[in-house]
Order: structure tokens, then C-alpha cells, then sequence
């Protein structure tokens, strides 16, 4: 994922924004919550000129230049923000960070504040709705919340527009390429794991997608017949998808990609928010086998097995959720 965070420039034209999106990035965090707000931001954006996003950042990252995208430490100085927003402003947070004091702190300043959520994380206090944009939805109880309007489930997915705008492609593939792409932070460090199983088998290529340099120069010098991209853009991602036989993924968003191409998927389930997700794909096919980030031992006969038989994967439907967020939190 390539963003850019330029520097500030605070004037009277970009002081107030109709839309605002808080989320963060980075090491130990991904790139999920950023893909998102970005897809969100853009759709919103094409009807609505004021739209801006500010991230909180961790790690070192090279980013391509969005004159309405910021970098802000507004997790732990929430005035930060202020200049932005009016009573008239609708703020999106999308965080797995922000503490109950920082939703409480937007909605005393008459703020609407709308909350992506994966888990029912925390009390979210008195915000005006919160999203679950997943597909197991149904699964969750959100009984602890004290306001009614939350929403979520598979009307709701958010995908990058590569995705949405896919190609009828019907590929008959002459060799085994294989790429891997667990997320933007590889904090448990399974990807030597993965790689060095994968070092066995008579492969013409391997593509794997990182989001972190430091790992990238590591991974470069162990295994030099892999070829190894680092920070690309969802329509780079969705080309290498697209030109692959099989796909080793992590169990968070990329899995409403993979499934809404039909493609075919080994998931690995890299921490707890990714359960659910893992969960609802096996459960309608998409994913054949159920494999933890802590126990890789049988990926090897998987992989074999998967790139050797012939189990056809129907592409989701599950394309809406931009349009049907866009008229949700138009209408507040």
C-alpha cells in the first residue's frame, strides 16, 4: 500500500471538512484499516469535494503523495483534529488504538461520529452509528452498546475499486505461480516460516507482498529465488492476485478480495480479530482448511494439495458496501 504523508499546510481553505476519517498504519498495526478508509474516502469523495484523512502512524514507510491525506498523532491529542471539524462535520474513526476517552472527546464537541468496527471492540459510548463491515456480523452482539443504529454484514464489505471493477479474466495457467501476502506488519514473524517450506517445492515463481522495508531486505538475502514487492498499490496487488494459480493470505480483508475473485485461497489465521473472518469462509467453501499463524507444520501438504487439484471457486457477489455506506452516513 503507497501513501504519502505530506507536511500540513493549515489556511482558511483547508480548515473544515464535510467528512473526516481518522485511522492509523504502520508497524505492529497493517494496512487494513488505511485500505479501507481510503476505498470509503474516494467513493465519498467523488460526490462530496470536502473529504480528508489523517492517519497515526508507526515504522517507516515509503508513501505516494494524496494531498488530503495527513499523518497525525491524533490517538493521543485528539485537538489535534479540531481545526478540521465543524457540528456540521461527519467523523470517521476506523482504530483498534483509540481509547473510549477519544470518542467521548468528538462527541462533546457536537461532532457525528461514526465508528468501523470488526469485534464490538469497546463501549463506544454516545456515537451517533457504529459500521461492522464483515460478514459475520450476525455473529457478533453488540448488546453492550447504548445506541441503536449499528449495521454491518456482507452489504457492507469495503473493497478497493480494482476489486469492485474486476475483470472477467479466464486464465490457463502454464506454470505454478504462487504469491503470499499475510499483511502489512508481519509481527509474528511467520513468513521465514512459510517461505522455508515453501523452498521445497519445484516452484517458477514465488511472488510474496510486504508492507515492511526492514523485513524486505531480510527476507531478499535468505531466499533469492523468490521475487519479493514491497508497498504496492490495491491495483498492483489485485495484477499479481490475478496472475496467480494460488494465493497464501491472512484471514483479515484480503479475504473479501480473494473471494470476490474467485480465486483460489489458503488462509492462515494470523491473530484473534481474524477468527470470525476464517470462520464464515470456511464455512461457505471458500477456504478448504482451517490453519493457525501458531501451528504452519502441515502447509506444505496443503499447498501441494491445493495446486494439484481441480476445486473451482465461485466469485462473491459482495461488492456494494461503498455505495451502501456512501447513502448510510449520507442520510445522518
Amino acid at each position: 500500500m503507497k501513501i504519502f504523508f505530506p507536511k500540513m499546510h493549515l489556511n482558511s481553505s483547508n480548515l473544515k471538512y464535510s467528512f473526516v476519517f481518522l485511522t492509523e498504519a504502520g508497524d505492529g498495526i497493517g494496512f487494513g484499516h488505511l485500505k479501507r478508509c481510503i476505498s470509503l474516502k474516494n467513493k465519498i469523495q467523488s460526490e462530496v469535494n470536502k473529504c480528508i484523512l489523517i492517519i497515526f502512524s508507526k515504522g517507516e514507510y515509503i508513501f505516494e503523495k494524496n494531498d488530503e491525506i495527513f499523518e497525525m498523532n491524533w490517538i493521543d491529542d485528539p485537538k489535534l483534529v479540531l481545526p478540521f471539524i465543524n457540528d456540521k462535520s461527519i467523523l470517521i474513526i476506523d482504530s483498534y488504538i483509540a481509547k473510549r476517552q477519544v470518542y467521548d472527546f468528538f462527541v462533546k464537541k457536537l461532532t457525528k461520529t461514526v465508528v468501523i468496527d470488526d469485534y464490538n471492540r469497546i463501549d463506544y459510548g454516545k456515537v451517533e452509528l457504529i459500521l461492522n463491515p464483515n460478514p459475520y456480523f450476525e455473529k457478533k452482539t453488540y448488546k453492550n452498546q447504548s445506541i441503536s443504529k449499528i449495521y454491518g454484514g456482507k452489504d457492507f464489505i469495503i473493497l478497493s475499486s480494482p476489486f469492485i471493477n474486476k475483470k472477467d479474466t479466464n486464465h490457463k495457467f502454464k506454470f505454478s505461480q504462487i504469491s503470499i501476502f499475510i499483511g502489512g506488519s508481519d509481527y509474528k514473524n511467520i513468513l521465514p516460516v512459510i517461505l522455508n517450506q515453501i523452498s521445497l517445492l519445484d516452484l517458477k515463481k514465488v511472488i510474496v507482498l510486504l508492507g515492511n522495508s526492514k523485513q524486505l531486505k531480510k527476507l531478499k538475502t535468505t531466499f533469492l529465488k523468490f521475487t519479493f514487492k514491497h508497498n504496492l498499490t490495491s491495483e498492483e496487488i489485485y495484477q499479481v492476485f490475478d496472475n496467480s494459480k494460488l494465493v497464501i493470505s491472512g484471514c483479515g480483508q484480503t479475504l473479501h478480495e480473494l473471494s470476490i475473485m474467485g480465486k483460489k485461497t489458503i488462509g492462515i489465521c494470523y491473530d484473534e480479530d481474524q477468527k470470525l473472518n476464517q470462520k464464515y469462509y470456511l464455512n461457505n467453501s471458500f477456504l478448504k482448511y482451517s490453519i493457525q499463524a501458531e501451528d504452519l507444520s502441515n502447509l506444505l501438504n496443503i499447498i501441494r494439495e491445493e495446486l494439484s487439484n481441480q476445486r473451482k471457486i465461485k466469485p462473491s457477489n459482495s461488492f456494494l458496501g461503498l455505495e451502501n455506506f456512501k447513502n448510510l452516513i449520507k442520510n445522518l
